[in-house]
């Protein structure tokens, strides 16, 4: 009935509502020589091999367009499906990544540092079908998620 994520193709058929705006950072292993820095402009991680999501997902997507935009063509170690994964293969130092802020990342192996010289965000938005039926606790689900997100977050 409904779907969560972050959307490159809009499909006309869908209703869409944006919930919140994640900023992306560069990920890298804690002995990193990158590692101290509380920022780097995007054209500092050329260099080095990178760890992203399978070519498709929207977050490799995204980050794709983010090397293009800077004309950087990166070298792809790993391609995974999921943030776990990628950052495991992060700490154990067999590439740096490119994403939001996530609260599973092991911190002890892995450092966040902001990307100084970029605005991308990625748009986190709920999907839904209006021409499919609804039902009444499913609405109400819908309404509540809308207006949760209207009132803590910032799109």
């Amino acid at each position: 009935d409904f779907g969560i994520g972050s959307f490159f193709d809009i499909n006309p058929k869908l209703s869409y509502s944006n919930l919140f705006r994640d900023e992306l950072f560069i990920l890298v292993p804690k002995d990193h020589p990158l590692a101290d820095r509380k920022e780097v402009d995007i054209e500092e991680v050329q260099d080095y091999p990178i760890v992203s999501f399978k070519e498709g997902y929207a977050l490799r997507i995204l980050v794709d367009k983010l090397f293009e935009e800077h004309k950087i063509k990166p070298k792809y170690a790993f391609e995974g499906e999921d943030a776990q994964t990628i950052a495991g293969i992060v700490g154990a130092g067999l590439g740096i990544g490119i994403a939001p802020d996530i609260e599973l990342f092991d911190r002890k192996k892995i450092v966040k540092i902001g990307i100084g010289n970029s605005t991308f965000r990625r748009t986190v938005s709920f999907a839904w079908n209006e021409n499919t039926y609804l039902s009444p606790i499913a609405l109400k689900f819908r309404q509540f998620v809308i207006d949760y997100y209207e009132t803590t977050a910032q799109v």
